[in-house]
């Protein structure tokens, strides 16, 4: 009788091999003529803030620029009309040309503001530039990009910018900024009263008597 014999090398793992996902397939499961199929669909498009914000990278359609001290930002008035107060009245005028000279604002902040104008996001916050951007959001009458510059300072207060943040507050009337600034210069006094950032609040004669009012309240 005939013998077929196999030989046979196996290998088995006794732990973990790998815990990476190689891929990630996409798909919509269909049903035609009682058959059920597979579409593939596409990964990685783009959405609608991508579009809207590539329209300004690229230029396409720009017809208004705005001017800093040194470059200029090309834009669409339609974009600036719907989401700046300031812009629309601009645009409004009969006599507006091609360019407005917005040289109050350093290119780094005007980039910032155009992309939130665009967009509705913020790009790359921090406490460096978030002051910068909350007086162009005030300046330019785009009151949800103020309030998140807002809500960001009232997040990340410290002893180095507190001082400056309760002068904003007070300045274009923040009362939830003002609050926020008031409490953590209560909390932290001794940090604070006395640092050279209180000393150039102090010419502000009515903001340290209400913090020190409120401080001798709070004893």
């Amino acid at each position: 009788m005939d013998k077929l014999s196999l030989q046979c090398d196996i290998a088995y793992s006794i732990g973990i091999v790998s815990e990476k996902i190689k891929k990630v397939d996409y798909s919509v499961i269909t049903f035609q003529n009682g058959c059920r199929m597979k579409e593939k669909r596409q990964e990685h498009l783009p959405s609608l803030k991508d579009d809207v914000l590539s329209l300004m990278k690229i230029e396409d359609g720009c017809d208004i620029q705005l001017r800093t001290e040194n470059e200029t930002f090309p834009a669409h008035r339609i974009i600036l009309s719907a989401r700046s107060r300031f812009f629309k009245n601009k645009l409004d005028q009969k006599n507006t040309g091609e360019i407005i000279y917005v040289d109050d604002l350093d290119n780094d902040t005007l980039c910032q503001m155009l992309v939130f104008l665009y967009t509705d996001t913020i790009e790359n916050l921090e406490l460096g530039n978030v002051m910068k951007l909350y007086i162009a959001a005030a300046k330019y009458g785009i009151p949800s990009l103020k309030d998140r510059c807002s809500c960001f300072l009232q997040n990340n207060l410290d002893a180095s910018i507190c001082c400056d943040a309760l002068q904003l507050a007070d300045h274009y009337q923040d009362d939830d900024l003002k609050k926020a600034t008031l409490n953590y210069i209560l909390e932290h006094g001794d940090e604070i009263i006395g640092s050279d950032k209180w000393q150039d609040l102090e010419r502000f004669t009515e903001l340290t008597e209400e913090v020190l009012y409120w401080k001798r309240m709070d004893m």
